[in-house]
C-alpha cells in the first residue's frame, strides 16, 4: 500500500517525519590475498596476487521502477548510502553510469533522499521530502550491493594471469585507486617455466605447482609489501 503524508499529519504524529542526515562514513580495509603458502588454482584474467587499500560504500540497487502515488518515480539503479538515524538509512544517487534516479511527478515536492526504514518489509522504500516527510512504498525490488567509493583514498595493484604459451607465462600489473592518474594495466611480464618455476615481480614470488594453457596452480611466497 502507498502513502503519501502531508507536512500537517506529520508534524501532529510524528509517524511520517524523517529528517535525512549525512553521517555516514565508508568502510575501508587492507587485503593482500591470497595467503602466504596457500595453494591457489586459478584461470585466464584471474588475479594471481592483489593488495592494497579498498575503499567501499554500502549501497542499494533497486531492480524495478517505484511508482509512488503521484508524487514520485524511482528509476532502477544504485545508490550510495550517505547517513543513518533511529528512522532507518538514507540513500542518494551516485555519480555512476548505473545510478538510480527519481522523478519529481505531479504532487511531488523536492526530495532530499531515499529511505529505508529500520524493520520494514524487504519491499518498503521512502523519498524524503525537504519538508521531512516520508512518502513510501512497498513494491520495491531491493538489493544491498557494495560501491567502490572514488573520494576515498583507495590503492589497489594486483598481478593478471593472461595464459601460457609453450611454457612461457604471460602476465601483467594492474593498478587502481582513487589518486592515480594512470590506471589500468602497466607492465607486461613473460616468465619461462623451462627455467625456473618461481614468478617474481617487484616483492612478489610465486612458485608454480602445475600449469595449462588456460590456468596455473601455485603458492605465495610472499606479497607486494612482504620483504
Amino acid at each position: 500500500m502507498n502513502k503519501l503524508l502531508v507536512p500537517i499529519f506529520c508534524i501532529a504524529s510524528l509517524s511520517g517525519c524523517a529528517v535525512t542526515e549525512y553521517n555516514y562514513v565508508p568502510d575501508s580495509q587492507k587485503i593482500s590475498e591470497p595467503k602466504i603458502g596457500q595453494v591457489n588454482h586459478i584461470t585466464v584474467g584471474q588475479p594471481l596476487v592483489r593488495e592494497g587499500n579498498i575503499s567501499e560504500i554500502d549501497g542499494i540497487k533497486v531492480l524495478n521502477p517505484v511508482q509512488i502515488d503521484l508524487a514520485y518515480k524511482i528509476i532502477p539503479g544504485v545508490f550510495k548510502k550517505v547517513g543513518s538515524s533511529d528512522k532507518g538509512d538514507f540513500y542518494m544517487p551516485d555519480q555512476i553510469i548505473d545510478s538510480g534516479s527519481v522523478v519529481v511527478e505531479v504532487l511531488g515536492q523536492p526530495w532530499n533522499s531515499l529511505l529505508i526504514k529500520k524493520g520494514s518489509s524487504p519491499n518498503e522504500i521512502c523519498i524524503v521530502t525537504d519538508v521531512n516527510v516520508a512518502v513510501c512504498s512497498d513494491k520495491a525490488q531491493i538489493e544491498q550491493v557494495k560501491l567502490n567509493n572514488s573520494d576515498g583514498n583507495s590503492f589497489e595493484q594486483a598481478l593478471i594471469f593472461n595464459g601460457i604459451n609453450d611454457q612461457v607465462v604471460d602476465i601483467s600489473y594492474q593498478k587502481i585507486g582513487s589518486n592515480i592518474e594512470n590506471q589500468g594495466f602497466g607492465d607486461t611480464i613473460q616468465y619461462n617455466l623451462k627455467n625456473s618455476d618461481i614468478i617474481s615481480y617487484r616483492n612478489v614470488k610465486l612458485k608454480v605447482i602445475d600449469s595449462s594453457e588456460n590456468s596455473l596452480t601455485y603458492t605465495v611466497i610472499s606479497n607486494f609489501s612482504d620483504n
